[in-house]
């Protein structure tokens, strides 16, 4: 634990009842009753000395309530960039969920000065450090009903360049596991969402469709697994309203598993040629199906009235279907143009966009 190792000496914080929610506005001049010279200095000069010498923070937390007050209203500023790379909250227990924090060397230092409010409640909890490209990864085990470290450790994010989700509800309680994930992600803003359950429900989809309402999220990936219960195409119709990019990935498993085949939560008989369209009629100006599995979920026939159906939207686009042809009705790097749109039949796929995006790549990464 060497990353932390520059705490160990400091006193135990003590929280008593603060709490972090009631800060006043950062502001505000602060009252000269009863302070010292150097308490009555406005905040933001304040501020500025702690920039100056931030080791100083948790000492000066210590000498006095309006310091301390002062030291946290610092620490947990909302950061105009993002603080870490990803967050990854894994749900795979009934009793605990795992949270891996992908931090860049770069903002070490700021990450650690954000954790000073909830320092002691952090280092009371195992902490695996592990390197990855220029920076750690902090893994930490957290048990369900930890509900202060799990508020406060989202506030000490901030600010994540993406957020992962990963969730077997086929032997958990969803809604429960809804509610201690939400107090994580609401102190976190957040563009980029990759999400990952075995099982997709109105439970699930309503938690999705809320967090990508509430973090204004613009990039989404989903990797969804048996639907039980839920309208696949009223929620990909509603999700196409709401994001910028989509990206749908096949479950392996259940492509291989499934009685009744579904590709992308959806019938395979479904008519893509009507649903994408729909799609891009909306918000949405990216989609990227995602296929190892299922060949043939989309017809010749349906991808010539794609060709003739996306370019009169007048939008620039980008669209790809991997895998979806049978090798059999695949015709070989075909390449077409429709007015300021192109279209490829390659690698047994389909894919249309606007010319201007014609060499855009979309980047997955899911592991």
């Amino acid at each position: 634990n060497s990353v932390m190792g520059q705490y160990s000496s400091l006193p135990a914080v003590s929280h008593g009842n603060h709490r972090l929610s009631t800060m006043t506005n950062s502001t505000t001049a602060i009252q000269p009753t009863g302070l010292s010279l150097f308490e009555q200095l406005p905040m933001d000069i304040l501020w500025k000395i702690i920039d100056y010498i931030p080791s100083s923070s948790p000492h000066l937390r210590l000498t006095s309530h309006m310091l301390r007050r002062c030291v946290d209203e610092y620490a947990l500023r909302k950061p105009k960039d993002p603080v870490v790379d990803e967050v990854r909250i894994y749900c795979k227990s009934k009793a605990l969920f795992k949270i891996w924090i992908y931090l860049p060397d770069s903002n070490m230092k700021i990450f650690q000065r954000r954790l000073i409010p909830v320092l002691q409640h952090i280092l009371a909890y195992p902490i695996d450090y592990i390197p990855y490209k220029d920076g750690m990864i902090w893994r930490l085990d957290v048990g369900v009903n930890y509900n202060y470290l799990l508020t406060y450790l989202g506030q000490c994010i901030g600010r994540s360049k993406r957020v992962t989700i990963e969730c077997d509800n086929k032997s958990l309680d969803f809604k429960i596991w809804s509610q201690q994930i939400n107090k994580v992600l609401k102190g976190i803003a957040f563009d980029i969402l990759h999400f990952d359950a075995k099982m997709f429900t109105y439970e699930v989809v309503g938690f999705l469709l809320k967090t990508i309402k509430d973090h204004g999220v613009r990039d989404v990936t989903i990797v969804p697994g048996y639907n039980t219960t839920c309208n696949p195409t009223e929620f990909l119709l509603e999700l196409s309203s709401l994001v910028r990019s989509l990206c749908i990935v096949q479950n392996e498993f259940c492509a291989s598993n499934s009685r009744i085949i579904y590709f992308f939560c959806l019938p395979t008989s479904i008519d893509w040629s009507s649903i994408i369209p729909e799609m891009f009629s909306n918000k949405i100006d990216t989609l990227l199906l995602r296929n190892c599995s299922l060949p043939g979920y989309i017809s010749l026939d349906e991808a010539e009235s794609l060709k003739e159906k996306l370019p009169k939207l007048d939008k620039k686009i980008w669209f790809s279907a991997e895998k979806c042809f049978h090798k059999m009705d695949y015709v070989k790097n075909e390449r077409s143009q429709v007015g300021d749109y192109c279209a490829k039949f390659i690698n047994n796929g389909l894919f249309i966009a606007h010319s201007s995006r014609e060499d855009e790549r979309f980047e997955v990464s899911f592991s």
